[in-house]
């Protein structure tokens, strides 16, 4: 069967899945659990992947689970990521786990991309196909432990779907690629010589030379290119007496950019100048830093397929240029952690308002359904290109 034929397939499937897909979602929405707590996600995704026939592993170390579909050995291992947890935040005065990114709807439509394929009678050919539901995205953590699992060690292309903001991506388009910027944390702390408050001369107070560092970053930003930024979002005193000069501070420092070097170039800047205001106020300044989540590594060729899978879906005016958003999301450290591996997220227009994270956050339901069809033709798109070579 050639493509456009299993596409008229899809889409007659996905047509009569509204109250189905509705009903997962809502189910989901309901599950909500914060990072490495989603045990009663996991054993629901378990469950459901393991009634369409995919043989199903969890891991005792901690939450997630990947279903495969196996064919005939050989062949190209394609991956469907969908990640899991929620935010913790406060909804309608009260605190507790929220579905506010769009994590429900991308396990959603994972699934019911992998239940089409089943169901429209589909075989995957040499080769496999990974239903990838991972914990932890919101601490840029899981992504890492899936991978040390060794159970994506064979996978070849990776794909990921992320709902998209109405000021990013109209309802009704879908993008082949999201660019995420990468993110780096960098701890600092300050030691200088306590004091009587009455002779400032005779010490060192850490308080100043934080609040100079504060005031330094903020005019690093002020100078740098869109989509980069630096900012300090900790700063720490402990000092219980307001007449001794403080010798003690720590601080944190959110440091943001489109690409690894230019986030290490500017965690460089960021750390010199800590360590210049340090020695200009005699203090010593101590700082380390990590990325916490990978900045996307654009791949043409899997945008090329995914755009014409999209194009399949939508039509040519369905099709929208890759997102660049200085957002994160740890998807993009599965390729950063195995170069080999071919990924790229896609990118769904959906009318989602007022934004992402906000607690009462809504979208349309409707685009669940198109972009499990997006999936769906792109497995296959990447399955039978891996069977040609």
């Amino acid at each position: 069967m050639n493509v456009p034929e299993w596409n008229q397939r899809i889409q007659r499937w996905m047509a009569d899945q509204a109250a189905g897909m509705e009903r997962m979602y809502a189910e989901l929405h309901e599950l909500a659990e914060i990072g490495w707590q989603e045990q009663l996600t996991t054993a629901y995704i378990g469950e459901r992947l393991s009634e369409v026939g995919l043989e199903v592993r969890t891991f005792a170390e901690h939450t997630g689970a990947i279903g495969t579909w196996s064919g005939p050995g050989g062949g190209r291992s394609v991956a469907l990521r969908a990640d899991m947890d929620a935010l913790w935040q406060p909804v309608n005065g009260q605190w507790r786990a929220n579905h506010s990114c769009g994590h429900d709807a991308h396990m959603t439509m994972v699934f019911f991309a992998v239940r089409c394929l089943k169901e429209i009678g589909y075989q995957v050919p040499a080769g496999e196909l990974l239903a990838v539901f991972q914990p932890a995205e919101e601490t840029a953590e899981g992504a890492k432990a899936l991978l040390q699992t060794g159970l994506l060690d064979a996978a070849d292309c990776m794909l990921g779907i992320h709902l998209r903001p109405q000021r990013e991506l109209a309802n009704g388009v879908a993008s082949a690629g999201i660019y995420h910027g990468g993110v780096a944390k960098m701890h600092g702390r300050i030691h200088g010589r306590q004091a009587h408050a009455a002779r400032p001369e005779d010490g060192i107070n850490a308080l100043e030379t934080l609040a100079a560092i504060v005031t330094a970053v903020r005019a690093i930003r002020a100078d740098l290119e869109s989509g980069a930024s630096c900012k300090v979002t900790t700063a720490r005193v402990p000092n219980e007496s307001d007449n001794v000069i403080p010798d003690e501070a720590e601080f944190a420092i959110d440091i943001r950019a489109s690409s690894f070097e230019k986030l290490e170039r500017l965690a460089e800047r960021v750390r010199q100048t800590a360590a210049e205001i340090g020695e200009a106020d005699g203090a010593e300044v101590v700082t380390d830093w990590v990325i916490k989540a990978a900045p996307a590594i654009p791949n043409i060729d899997m945008e090329r397929i995914v755009g014409e899978a999209i194009v399949e879906v939508l039509g040519e005016k369905g099709l929208a240029l890759p997102v660049i958003t200085p957002g994160a999301e740890d998807f993009h450290f599965y390729a950063m952690e195995r170069r080999s591996l071919q990924a790229t997220m896609i990118g769904l227009g959906c009318g989602l308002a007022p934004g992402l994270h906000h607690p009462e956050m809504t979208f349309d339901h409707e685009a669940m359904r198109t972009g499990a069809a997006i999936l769906a033709m792109s497995a296959i798109k990447l399955l039978e290109e891996g069977r040609q070579r």
